[in-house]
């Protein structure tokens, strides 16, 4: 929402600038602004806190709100795409925040915000940008402390294309340009399309880098302009056509002079022309301002530019991103009620003693306000209660963004799609916090390995199936064909989850086929071990015609020693099994052991039916291992006879 007027604060490496823009009829104006150095470039929060002091005090800024700058290279950007189509509102941000928690290099330690959102027929994308919420907390924390309240937190090369988007709609242009804005320690690229903000990045090279090692810095300088032009054709698919008319060099080092032969000192701008081939000047007429004049004495357009921008961006209403932390915007909403509380109170404290002074010629009236009074109370109070269950409903929201499938979701669509575990067996899931999924699989033919790989590409849950090296070993007197394949979990995996609640038992996926057991008669705890069709749980489903009885669970007899696709020396991380519910049938799980980073084991008794969706994995455990014993029946029977 656009603003008459706001305060940005620009910290940087060696200096912090403030600056106050606010709309005027034609326009915008810079009303005051002020700048302090750090006193070491090394900074720290001590330093950084008496500059922007200096620089408040500079500018005769008073304590209040304000916009806080974050450099580029603090933050990531990245474009989501295939996101679903008519996404919209709180499911918008409830499908970014599940992307942005499995893409974002520090996932759930990052605070982000998006724009740029792009819909169609066929999906919908968005330009997401995320900084490290310790940097931002740090950056608040500061502010906070010279007595600003930052309620607005955006990158630094915003301020920058919102001055060259000014600038060229001033101008009449729409040009594609380059600006190069070179800081002290690093260089901010920003690429702008006419108006339109498409493209930007960092690199560690400034003024104080050339002037501590002009030769590695130049040679460092010229590989990153081509590694940008790369990243940018990359995006855009420009198709190695010149991704740039022109290159504006801006900021306090853009009058950088670099060795070149003879000893000479080459401006930078030429070498930007030279690596580039595109003409490059030096930016210094920013236009679009009504008056500007207060930045002269303040050090210029190239000292205050971000923080300028930043604030007419936010006055005109087109900034776009907040990476504020989500329990400052509630502090800030909260704060805000409060206020609206405290002044309507005083307004009816004031009112009351404007009445009780009136004497008793009015007590009539007196009456009748105070009735109005406790009315408008009542109205306050009603409002207060309508914002608590607004936030509370926010925090429900929030709730509901997290990721809806379980481990058990995972487990079941393996069992739908790997049906038949005499050709296939599972003997390994291995789940990573990514969304990545690596399967140890026992096969009894190449062609059984084939249709499990094809099944799994096949199936909604997961993509990208990838197999691994096929290893031949013999088991019982059986050859067994062992590997890996590896598999992501699909970008929907929530919706379908969530799609899967309430489903009739009789859609469930069968985890093991019921009826005898192909391998020999059933019967009644026969030596050969525990049985399939009776008592509770079994063992797991063996390969075809292999010997003897799997590891039992259940008290209905001794466990057998015959072949189980785990193996002995890797005991099965969850059996389960069928349990008869009427016509019906649906997994149950008779004991579960979760293992990783937190361990939490769930013990759950074979006469209690739990259906497997009320199991959930222990938090922060990346693995799972899992075999799923056969079905029982009303039989009192567990052997599978001569197997």
């Amino acid at each position: 929402m656009a603003r008459k007027r706001i305060v940005a604060v620009d910290i940087g490496t060696s200096s912090v600038k403030v600056a106050e823009v606010a709309a005027s009829a034609s326009g915008l104006r810079v009303i005051r602004a002020g700048a302090a150095d750090v006193e070491s470039r090394a900074g720290g929060t001590d330093a950084n806190i008496r500059a922007l002091r200096h620089a408040l005090s500079a500018a005769g800024v008073r304590r209040g709100p304000c916009l806080l700058s974050i450099p580029r290279h603090q933050v990531v950007t990245r474009r989501l795409r295939g996101l679903p189509a008519h996404l919209d509102g709180a499911r918008l941000d409830a499908v970014v925040s599940n992307q942005a928690q499995a893409d974002l290099p520090f996932g759930d330690t990052a605070v982000w915000s998006y724009y740029d959102v792009r819909a169609s027929e066929a999906g919908t994308s968005v330009e997401l940008v995320a900084g490290r919420r310790q940097l931002v907390d740090g950056a608040i924390a500061l502010v906070r402390e010279a007595g600003l309240r930052p309620d607005v937190v955006a990158p630094s090369v915003f301020g920058i294309a919102t001055l060259a988007r000014l600038h060229q709609q001033s101008s009449g242009t729409s040009k594609r340009v380059m600006i190069l804005s070179v800081g002290g320690s690093n260089t901010d690229v920003i690429i702008m399309r006419g108006d339109y903000f498409a493209f930007s990045r960092s690199f560690p090279v400034g003024a104080v880098t050339f002037h501590e090692d002009a030769t590695a810095a130049s040679s460092r300088f010229r590989l990153e302009l081509v590694r940008t032009v790369q990243a940018y054709q990359r995006d855009f698919i420009d198709n190695g056509a010149s991704p740039v008319e022109e290159v504006w060099v801006w900021g306090g080092g853009a009058t950088t002079t670099i060795p070149g032969p003879d000893q000479a000192h080459i401006p930078l701008t030429h070498v930007v022309e030279e690596e580039l081939r595109a003409p490059a000047r030096i930016w210094s007429d920013v236009s679009g301002f009504e008056d500007a004049e207060v930045l002269t004495s303040a050090g210029g357009w190239a000292r205050f530019g971000v923080a300028v921008g930043l604030a007419a961006a936010e006055v005109r209403g087109e900034l776009g991103v907040n990476l504020l932390p989500g329990e400052e915007k509630e502090r800030k909403a909260q704060a805000a009620q409060n206020r609206r509380l405290v002044f309507a109170g005083l307004g009816v404290v004031a009112l009351v003693a404007l009445i009780l002074l009136a004497g008793n010629g009015i007590r009539a009236k007196q009456a009748r306000d105070l009735a109005e009074i406790d009315a408008q109370i009542r109205e306050l109070e009603a409002e207060r209660l309508a914002s608590q269950r607004t936030l509370n409903t926010m925090r429900t929201m929030a709730e509901l963004a997290k990721p809806r499938f379980s481990v058990l979701d995972i487990l079941r669509e393996l069992t739908a799609v790997l049906p038949n575990r005499q050709d296939v067996a599972v003997t390994v899931v291995n789940i990573e916090p990514s969304g990545k999924v690596t399967l140890s699989l026992e096969a009894s033919s190449h062609d059984s390995v084939s249709n499990a790989v094809k099944g799994l590409g096949q199936s909604a849950w997961f993509t990208d199936a990838r197999p691994g090296q096929i290893t031949v070993v013999d088991k019982n007197g059986r050859q067994i064909r062992q590997l890996n394949v590896s598999i992501r979990l699909a970008e929907d995996a929530d919706m379908l989850a969530v799609r899967r609640v309430g489903t009739p038992i009789s859609e469930a996926p069968a985890v093991a086929q019921s009826g005898p057991d192909p391998g020999g008669p059933g019967g009644s705890g026969g030596p050969g071990g525990p049985g399939q069709l009776g008592g509770r749980g079994g063992p797991p489903p063996r390969m075809p015609g292999s010997p003897g009885g799997g590891p039992g669970f259940s008290p209905g007899g001794p466990p057998g020693a015959g072949f189980s696709p785990a193996g002995s020396s890797n005991a099965p991380a969850v059996q389960g099994r069928f349990r008869a519910q009427g016509a019906q049938e649906t997994p149950v799980v008779e004991r579960a052991t979760f293992e990783g980073g937190g361990q939490r084991a769930v013990g759950i008794e074979a006469d209690e039916a739990v259906p497997v969706d009320n199991i959930q994995r222990g938090d922060g455990s990346p693995r799972v291992e899992v075999i799923v014993g056969p079905p029982p029946s009303d039989g009192g029977g567990r052997g599978t006879g001569g197997r």
